[in-house]
């Protein structure tokens, strides 16, 4: 669950300083309210998927509820293997983490990889969304009694930006 009170929830986004490389956006503990860091994402067309969840991976070490929530209009562009990241991601955590895939808006042919991430455990799902509607209704199903003005509030400003992995 979204905690406002425990700040157990994390933003990490691509960073275009350093081509094809993760960034922390928002850490775990960080009173910075995700939302309002949404408005500085934007999609310039690099996606280092691998990275992401290499840095979700490092992350997630001193949390109990893990719980991954990638979200993405594309495939892996920056040379990584995102399938070994999540392989690695759930060799280390098991059962105890939670990893679930929306790919949003996503061409027929790119879905098959954000697929492979979410089929290494029984688990973890592949969402297709076409729309921020149907992101805002994914996830609604995904995060028990989620914050929903803060869903919406996320909703609203990635339509234009959807190339980014909260945690």
């Amino acid at each position: 669950k979204m905690d406002r009170d425990k700040f157990n929830t994390a933003l990490i986004t691509f960073d275009k300083v350093r081509r094809c490389r993760a960034k922390t956006e928002v850490s775990f503990g960080t009173p910075t309210n995700i939302v309002d860091k949404i408005d500085g994402v934007e999609a310039w067309g690099v996606s280092p998927l691998a990275d992401a969840i290499a840095l979700s991976n490092k992350m997630l070490t001193k949390i109990d509820k893990k719980m991954v929530v990638l979200l993405s209009d594309g495939k892996d562009n920056c040379g990584g293997n995102p399938v070994e990241e999540a392989k690695k991601l759930y060799k280390k955590y098991g059962v105890k983490v939670n990893l679930q895939v929306i790919g949003y808006a996503v061409e027929k042919k790119k879905q098959e990889e954000l697929r492979k991430i979410a089929n290494i455990s029984r688990d973890w799902m592949y969402h297709d969304a076409k729309n921020g509607d149907a992101v805002k209704k994914i996830i609604e199903k995904i995060i028990p009694t989620p914050q929903k003005e803060q869903i919406d509030t996320i909703i609203n400003r990635v339509e234009d930006r959807p190339s980014f992995v909260m945690t």
